[in-house]
């Protein structure tokens, strides 16, 4: 069956920018609308009418319109349009309950047992509505980030320590049906390297790579706002990748894989050697004590540095970001060191930052959502009844 044309498809051609307008700017006046949108005034009221008709739209306000009467403001409704973020670790969930304009409604973050299901999950989600006033039945999407590889094609967790007691296949159906809402679901580096496009380093350049080490190692490439995926979803799980063959002649870890080099358990290991008193140490206090001294904080750049080299050849990135925990601590001298060893040791002079992101698993999960929540709003809008 043919699509929409003619008047109806001007018409909800106008009504999604009308809306559009809205999400933008906040509450408008019909005038507002057709200052703003270049519709005539008839047409611009013709497209309040029919999406306050649909309950899309809502007068909000009484505007001063001058010599006239009072003009109405018109918003976009937030019922029906509410959605929840979940980033899922080794350690914790949290879950932040948002509307379609970005506003937490509330937010809950809980420690998590390593073995247990999608229900546990499910529990957080509820505690956040709960919080947010929000009937879990009421929510509309939820984009949650883990700490594993997600196939598109197989519906399967790859490279899933952090989850055995999550099916081994129909992962997002699974959190699907226990949460009562449609699910995106992602990994949670690509979502940090979201975050940083949109929060971060990354805003305004053409592209940029994320190492992200944390109680894992993973990497995300940005090309120009698109996140890489791969063909299962595996880009940039560089963990499991052999330590380059300077590194481990001069410096060498057992198992010899970047997640043995990079990870906060490899910065245990560095913090411990040749320090006694320090193999205990947790992994704040492991980090604090590699960024305190100076020549083991320049063996972590070197390492960074000749790990992440290959990648820089095959992409030519103009920034490398570094996120993670030891990123954090290590700031601009850590960056500033990792330049200093891709300059020394490899033809590129990429520039390197820390991340400028807090909680940026979250934070990419929750911006992922937001768009989410206004395709749906305005794809609402833009249907022709």
């Amino acid at each position: 069956m043919p699509g929409p044309s003619g008047p109806a498809l001007v018409g909800a051609l106008n009504d999604r920018r009308v809306v559009e307008l809205m999400l933008e700017h906040g509450p408008l006046t019909r005038a507002r609308i057709s200052t703003l949108s270049g519709l005539s005034k008839q047409t611009a009221a013709q497209a309040v009418t029919r999406l306050e008709n649909k309950g899309i739209i809502a007068p909000v306000a009484r505007v001063s319109a001058g010599r006239g009467p009072d003009a109405s403001a018109y918003d976009a409704v937030d019922t029906g349009h509410v959605g929840v973020a979940v980033a899922v670790d080794q350690d914790a969930v949290a879950a932040t309950v948002l509307d379609v304009k970005g506003t937490e409604l509330g937010t809950v973050r809980r420690p998590r047992e390593l073995a247990a299901g999608v229900g546990e999950l499910a529990e957080v989600v509820t505690a956040a509505c709960r919080s947010a006033g929000v009937p879990r039945d009421g929510l509309d999407l939820a984009v949650v980030g883990v700490s594993a590889s997600v196939d598109p094609v197989t519906d399967a967790l790859r490279f899933a320590d952090d989850f055995p007691g999550w099916p081994a296949s129909g992962v997002r159906r699974a959190l699907a049906d226990a949460l009562g809402c449609d699910v995106q679901l992602d990994n949670d580096v690509k979502l940090a390297a979201v975050a940083e496009r949109e929060h971060g380093a990354g805003r305004g350049t053409p592209g940029f790579v994320e190492l992200w080490s944390g109680p894992g190692v993973g990497l995300a490439v940005d090309l120009a706002g698109i996140v890489v995926q791969g063909v299962a979803g595996a880009a940039g799980e560089i963990g499991y990748l052999p330590v380059p063959a300077e590194i481990q002649l001069t410096d060498p870890v057992e198992p010899a894989t970047l997640h043995h080099l990079l990870s906060l358990e490899a910065v245990r290991e560095l913090a411990a050697r040749g320090t006694p008193g320090t193999a205990a140490l947790d992994d704040a206090a492991a980090t604090a004590a590699v960024v305190a001294d100076d020549e083991k904080l320049n063996t972590l750049a070197r390492r960074i540095a000749l790990s992440v080299a290959p990648v820089l050849a095959t992409l030519d990135p103009g920034l490398l970001v570094l996120a993670g925990p030891p990123a954090t601590a290590g700031g601009d001298r850590l960056a500033g060191l990792v330049a200093h060893w891709l300059s020394a040791s490899t033809p590129w002079h990429t520039r390197v930052a820390a991340s400028e992101v807090d909680d940026a698993v979250l934070q990419g999960a929750r911006d992922l959502l937001c768009q989410g929540l206004r395709d749906r709003l305005l794809a609402a809008a833009g249907r022709v009844d």
